[in-house]
Order: structure tokens, then sequence, then C-alpha cells
């Protein structure tokens, strides 16, 4: 019988509803980096929770909030298999409703996030703009750039299996441990099964390029500490491309940045995080 092919994110993120506020799930153990479920997929899983919990009852006419911003904090690494997902009203405006998500498994928290969420506008709004200045988005096309499978010898990264991301040739050093020492990973992600993006899962594509600090040394898995990201726009159908660089690596800990653009060009989303940062330490 053949292998099954990848599952799409929303497949791998549905949600069982017990009520208003809480929610589980099934940890998909193929969306994962060095045998540790991704940050990212998990972020996104619990950014459907807070959307889920923040739908007005009763009213199923009323299009789902767009999730606009995540601050996501990691308590430690779930497996596999079944979670519990708590949520809790922080807030609610006219323009914004706060939700915070809790992950749960085994009796213990794994993610901690707090959302707002809101509507975002399907155009571009005309009037004042201000732009201080955003790196510039990757040149190379999608079909050009080169698609990422790391060999288990380097580092197991089943997630590459399911989701294609495609890295700009320039930016590959790290893949025969010869980085440029930029601090600077450029790319295009597509999400499985032809699935395009959306305001929740734009929180799982700010995290899917490998750490920008393989571009200075490569270190094995570089755990997220915590994780801010926020949605500019709705995306257009399509991949997005994304630029993930580092800015500084001291005391074990490395800050990273992350712009996300569809494939129209327009800057759909942005984050930044705190990760671990483990030096010389090549292989697992």
């Amino acid at each position: 019988m053949p292998a099954a092919g990848p599952k799409s994110l929303s497949s791998v993120t549905s949600l069982t509803v017990l009520d208003r506020s809480s929610f589980t799930a099934e940890l998909d153990g193929k969306w994962s980096v060095a045998s540790k479920i991704h940050g990212g997929y998990l972020v996104a899983l619990a950014a459907r929770a807070a959307a889920a919990s923040a739908e007005p009852a009763g009213l199923t006419e009323v299009a789902p909030l767009d999730v606009l911003v995540a601050s996501s904090q990691f308590c430690r690494a779930p497996k596999p298999g079944p979670i519990a997902l708590r949520t809790r009203e922080i807030r609610r405006s006219k323009s914004y409703t706060v939700i915070s998500v809790e992950v749960v498994q085994e009796e213990g928290v794994c993610l901690n996030a707090s959302f707002t969420l809101g509507v975002l506008s399907t155009e571009p709004k005309l009037g004042f703009r201000w732009d201080a200045g955003v790196p510039a988005r990757p040149v190379t096309r999608f079909d050009e750039a080169v698609r990422l499978r790391p060999p288990p010898s380097l580092m197991p990264v089943d997630l590459f299996e399911q989701v294609d991301v495609r890295i700009d040739p320039d930016s590959l050093g790290f893949m025969s441990l010869q980085p440029s020492g930029k601090g600077e990973i450029r790319g295009w992600v597509s999400l499985p099964d032809g699935e395009s993006f959306d305001s929740w899962s734009l929180h799982f594509a700010v995290d899917a390029l490998p750490p920008a600090t393989y571009d200075v040394e490569f270190t094995g898995w570089v755990p997220t500490v915590q994780l801010t990201s926020f949605v500019r726009a709705r995306p257009a159908p399509g991949p997005v491309q994304v630029v993930h660089r580092a800015h500084l690596i001291d005391g074990g800990l490395v800050d990273e940045t992350c712009h996300v653009w569809d494939v129209a060009g327009r800057l759909v989303a942005q984050g930044t995080q705190i990760a671990a940062h483990r030096p010389g330490a090549s292989k697992r």
C-alpha cells in the first residue's frame, strides 16, 4: 500500500469542541523538527481555538474573526497525540477581542498564548502610509527555489515532507555547513493539499523557515522561547515569500525577525521571537 500523502494544515489542526472554552485535538507527529512538535504548528492550532471561542454565540451567519496578533510562550515540548485546549476571553470591544489559550498535555501546560482578533480589510487602504524599510522579499521565483529536504544525518525534519519549503540558492550554505555569516534565510512556503494561507495559518508561516542562525552556524534544534506574530493583511491565494533574519546571538539566546509576503508582493505577516542557541552543536 502506498504511503499516505501530506495532510493539510486544516486537517492536522482540526478541533473537537467540548464547550465554548474547551477543545481537544490530536497533534500529528509528522509536523515536527528533530522529533519535536513544530512551534508554529502548535500556535496555528491554538489560533484556531481562539477564533472558535471568539465566534458570537448563536450567530452562525457571522464570519469568523481574523487572528491579528499572537503572543506565544512555549513552556515545554508536547508529544504527538491528544491535547486539550482551554480558552478564556480577556477583552471584547467593537473592534477587538482578546482570547487566552492554554495548550495542555498530561496535566502540564505546553503553550500559553494570547490572541487578538478583529477584522482585516480585504483591500489595501488608501491614505497615509509610511515605511521605515523592511527587508526586500525574495527575488527567486517559487519554481526556481530549491525544495528543502535535509538528510536525516544532518537533522530529522519530518515537517519538510509535509510542507513545501523552498530556499533561495543564496541562502542554502547551511546545508553544506558553509553558512554565509549574514544570519538571513530567504525562501517560499507552500501548504500541502493546495491549501492557501489565511489569518490563523500565517502564524505558522512566520516560523516555517529554518532558524536564521543556521546562516551563522548550524546547531541543530533551536527551540523557541517566545514568539509574537502579527497578521497585516489577508493574503492572495498561493505560497508566501519569507525572509527570516537573526539580529543578536548572545548569552545562549538569539532574537530573530520574520517578514512574509503573498504572491502579489504585499506584506501580510511579521514575527519576532527569542530562541535558545546552543553553539558548537553541529549535529544532534
